[in-house]
């Protein structure tokens, strides 16, 4: 899994002047010693674990993410892109293995758990 979490983004934004910009930290292994992660100069995060892939989680996310524990919370996981605006009164979405957290524009957090 070394790796994914640069190839990823390189595959998927093909550039450093593109909304994540530089890595700012090398890539580390997630604390439940499983995926790994690499956070940018936008303060956004790539997250990486097979078979579920690698999934950029915005900054915004994080942050709530972080208070459930990250992927060893009750989420797990990023299980695929952030959607930003994907509906009226949400700003952020962003689907993980066990649910998904979203935010709308007054910073409010919900959350789903499957």
């Amino acid at each position: 899994d070394t790796g994914r979490c640069q190839e990823a983004r390189t595959r998927a934004q093909r550039r450093e002047d593109d909304a994540l910009g530089y890595p700012i930290s090398d890539e580390q292994v997630t604390a439940d010693g499983v995926g790994h992660f690499a956070r940018f100069e936008s303060g956004d995060y790539i997250y990486s674990i097979a078979p579920v892939g690698a999934w950029t989680v915005p900054w915004q996310v994080h942050g709530i993410w972080e208070a459930f524990d990250l992927e060893n919370g009750p989420f797990g996981y990023p299980s695929g892109l952030p959607k930003y605006q994907p509906e009226p009164g949400i700003v952020w979405r962003q689907e993980f293995q066990r649910g998904s957290l979203a935010i709308s524009p007054s910073g409010e957090a919900y959350f789903y758990h499957y």
